[in-house]
């Protein structure tokens, strides 16, 4: 089945050939449409018709109950010029009222009469029932294709887009973060942040909930940090260290070296979130008289300090902490 070129934007009169055999498809009758264009329709479907590769003709009535003597008048014209040629001439899908149009009008003696345009076709043009389905739900099955392709393409995306997206999320984030708490800014302005933060990681822990799994460790750091960790971060005020901190840093971190990014020059060392200071407990004053006693080499460094943080890979359901605004699953349900 094809349409050629300059037939394709017919309005009153589209068409279709099928094997050598010209499908009209009136869309009404002639009071719907200008005469201008019908008549320049009419001119590019004789023209067709006289084409060798034309042999015969089907009329295709199906798109209204009652077509006038004009339409009637010149597709009996069309009809004459295919049987002058020795091809055949049918009509199809006939209303009550045009078969007694037809009828009276002794039509029937030169058209053939179809019930429907797949019997005709199948009569006249050879076409197989199968064979008119399967051009009927071409339209269809490509855009089941298409959709199938969308489909597989958003199962398939490469999560390490996802991930990288999510990390410069949480690391714009953590940024503005620092930049407020390094300024110590008002609580009102506190209170907009972490607004701000609730909303940005709600679709983004609903997300990585679903498919961060073993098989992406990536992925399954990212959802430590943002369901786990980054909340209970960012509620800590200057002076008041959140004991979340160097975990939530540190899962950063883990994701950078999975996804083999450069780490920030501020991470590169350490790997943690600035430490909060402890407090100085003052020096017992020595007498000038005496000399500091020098430390002792074979003594051990003192603990706390320097020591790299090593995290599992895992957390346990149960000892994950709450995160304020953002529930996790086991307390939604």
């Amino acid at each position: 089945m094809r349409t050629p070129a300059s037939c394709r934007h017919h309005v009153a009169y589209p068409l279709e050939i099928w094997r050598g055999t010209l499908v009209l498809r009136p869309a009404g009758d002639s009071v719907g449409f200008s005469a201008t264009a019908m008549s320049t329709e009419l001119a590019r479907i004789r023209e067709l018709a006289k084409s060798p590769d034309i042999r015969h003709l089907i009329v295709d009535l199906s798109n209204g109950n009652y077509f006038g003597s004009v339409v009637i008048g010149e597709l009996n014209q069309l009809g004459q010029v295919v049987r002058d040629r020795g091809g055949r001439t049918a009509l199809a899908g006939l209303s009550n009222d045009m078969h007694d149009v037809v009828r009276v009008m002794k039509l029937d003696n030169l058209w053939e009469i179809h019930d429907s345009l797949p019997v005709a076709l199948r009569k006249i043009a050879r076409v197989p029932i199968w064979q008119q389905s399967l051009w009927i739900l071409k339209p269809l099955l490509a855009i089941a294709v298409l959709a199938g392709v969308v489909a597989l393409g958003i199962a398939i995306w490469p999560w390490e887009f996802h991930e990288r997206k999510y990390l410069a999320e949480l690391e714009q984030l953590t940024a503005e973060f620092e930049e407020l708490r390094r300024r110590g800014v008002s609580d009102s302005e506190w209170e907009i942040f972490l607004t701000k933060s609730r909303k940005a990681l709600e679709p983004m822990v609903e997300h990585l909930e679903r498919y961060a799994n073993g098989d992406r460790p990536a992925a399954r750091y990212l959802l430590y940090a943002s369901r786990d960790f980054c909340m209970a971060t960012f509620m800590a005020r200057a002076g008041e260290p959140s004991r979340m901190e160097v975990p939530y840093y540190q899962m950063l971190k883990l994701t950078r070296d999975h996804l083999r990014l450069p780490q920030p020059p501020s991470r590169v060392e350490g790997g943690t979130a600035p430490k909060a200071r402890a407090p100085k407990t003052p020096e017992p004053e020595t007498p000038a008289s005496k000399e500091p006693v020098p430390a002792d080499p074979a003594a051990e460094p003192p603990t706390g300090t320097g020591t790299a943080v090593v995290l599992p890979l895992s957390f346990p359901a149960t000892s994950r902490p709450g995160i304020p605004g953002i529930p996790s699953k086991a307390t939604a349900s």
